[in-house]
């Protein structure tokens, strides 16, 4: 399946284990370790040393709905598995969200995920960058706030949205963490 479009070359985004995960979606979806890179590339229309650098160096694809597709497309082949989105946030995040692979998704940790990340980007804060330890506790202390306060999320046609009180948290762990992640 063709993917990629040459308009959008993949940019540097490092993050940790990214590969090992990615490397472990793929074998699930049956892609074979020999001569694995060579047949991503073909398969999702990108530079041999562009799928190298998501198999090897811990970089995202550049365009993150470059990555949803190819998620996508290799969940075809997973039985019981059909959310990408959780999918992507485990190969974002790892063990920072429930493994949609073995059980452990629960599909309002991920909704929460792309809450917070949603309200980074709102503010300009770089998630993806911030220092793992960071990501974990500002999803762990959000999840805990969402599981103490029933009414901290609002059901929506599309999911769920975050109230007042909850995005006032999350603001206030971002600008915590892009704080002391700058002090560094």
């Amino acid at each position: 399946m063709k993917i990629a479009s040459a308009e959008s070359p993949t940019t540097g985004n490092y993050v940790d284990g990214f590969s090992d995960r990615f490397n472990q979606l793929l074998s699930m979806s049956g892609m074979p370790e020999r001569k694995r890179v060579a047949q991503g590339a073909r398969r999702f229309n990108v530079a041999h040393n562009t799928f190298r650098s998501w198999c090897v160096d811990n970089k995202l694809p550049g365009r993150h709905s470059l990555l949803l597709d190819i998620v996508e497309d290799l969940l075809i082949t997973i039985p019981g598995v059909d959310n990408t989105k959780s999918v992507v946030a485990w190969l974002i995040c790892g063990d920072s969200v429930p493994d949609p692979f073995h059980g452990g998704a629960i599909l309002e940790s991920i909704e929460v995920f792309f809450q917070v990340t949603d309200r980074a980007r709102n503010k300009g804060v770089a998630f993806d960058e911030l220092p793992r330890d960071a990501k974990e506790i500002i999803l762990r202390k959000t999840q805990d706030f969402i599981s103490t306060n029933p009414d901290a999320v609002v059901e929506t046609d599309n999911g769920i949205a975050l109230n007042s009180a909850a995005i006032l948290l999350v603001d206030s762990l971002l600008d915590m963490a892009e704080t002391l992640s700058g002090e560094r």
